[in-house]
């Protein structure tokens, strides 16, 4: 009797070592710049497995994601304009805050980009 009781004790602190566990997060900050000027409004889209989380920069090109499960991330900086950006990124409470620096599309490049939108436009 006492063997089962114990056996059920340290399944219950097994379980919620588990649950703690699961629920590590860290905030994630970084910057989006080209050239040393910030970028507002680029989107940055963190994905894992089938979690994906979208957010936009700020007037000086900061964004924050306040709560990615620990771990690696893939994130994806995205602005009209500019060439997509797409990096794996370690997210841990000490992790350092990266910046991302952005690159202008070429006029050619702009363009094709711009193509299939200007085909969907009625």
């Amino acid at each position: 009797m006492a063997e089962n009781s114990t056996f059920r004790y340290l399944a219950r602190v097994f379980a919620a070592a588990l649950a703690v566990a699961a629920l590590t997060a860290s905030e994630h900050h970084g910057t989006v710049e080209s050239g040393g000027v910030p970028i507002p409004g680029a989107t940055v889209t963190a994905s894992q497995g089938d979690k994906k989380l979208v957010t936009t920069t700020d007037d000086r090109g900061a964004y924050a994601f306040p709560d990615l499960a620990d771990g690696i991330w893939i994130i994806e900086v995205d602005m009209l304009g500019f060439e997509k950006l797409t990096q794996q990124v370690g997210i841990a409470p000490d992790a350092p805050n990266p910046k991302w620096e952005m690159k202008l599309l070429s006029l050619s490049a702009l363009r094709q980009s711009l193509a299939p939108r200007a085909a969907a436009a009625p």
